[in-house]
């Protein structure tokens, strides 16, 4: 994946990684942070990843955020909403071997990949916290966040699909993407997931007909 055009070398490998890395966020989110499914010596040896399943399957899924952008105990408010510096580190480590390849190949495609893992770790960031804790911000009323937001909403819903919260390529090529109820569609239109302005007074109030579960 070479050519005598570096920029189009760069960009074309940012788009390859980012299908990538669509992928690798949807394996993360399902196999680490929502089950167990590592062979147990690992959870043993690496506490980090008995942490990444316990903050946010039973911590932020099942303990906080029953009312998806509204949770009014302080210590659960920001439980896992935010990736963190390690997280970063460790999912370089997991993709080592693309890494060394592309090393070995074209170095842009290394760096590429590990632009594409801190900007989507940044948008996870802004975007995870935005959709919890609403402020309104610009990109709030924008129709590309209010589709991630509504998908992660059903996410919380039905924990076993739209694993995606960046990055929604994955869920669709692999059939995890649900459809919300008509329940939930009504609830997210309550909460303005839909409209130009959140509908903040019907926070609380709010009532669907698919319990959270993990």
């Amino acid at each position: 994946m070479t050519t005598d055009q570096p920029v189009f070398d760069f960009v074309l490998l940012f788009a390859v990684n980012a299908f990538i890395w669509s992928f690798v966020e949807w394996w993360v989110h399902r196999m680490v942070m929502h089950q167990r499914a590592l062979p147990r010596f690992v959870y043993r040896l690496v506490p980090y990843f008995e942490d990444t399943y316990r903050n946010h399957a039973v911590l932020h899924h099942q303990r906080y955020y029953e009312v998806y952008d509204d949770e009014p105990d302080e210590r659960g408010r920001a439980v896992n909403l935010q990736i963190q510096f390690s997280d970063l580190l460790s999912s370089n480590l997991l993709l080592a071997p693309l890494h060394g390849l592309y090393l070995l190949l074209n170095p842009l495609g290394s760096l590429a990949l590990f632009l594409i893992i801190a900007g989507c770790m940044f948008a996870w960031n802004r975007l995870h916290v935005e959709m919890h804790i609403p402020s309104n911000r610009w990109y709030f009323r924008h129709p590309f966040f209010r589709f991630l937001n509504r998908h992660h909403y059903v996410h919380h819903m039905h924990p076993d699909r739209n694993f995606n919260v960046v990055l929604p390529l994955a869920d669709y090529l692999i059939g995890t993407a649900a459809q919300p109820t008509r329940a939930e569609r009504e609830a997210m239109r309550a909460s303005g997931l839909y409209g130009n302005q959140r509908g903040v007074e019907a926070r609380g109030k709010i009532s669907v007909d698919a319990p959270m579960q993990i």
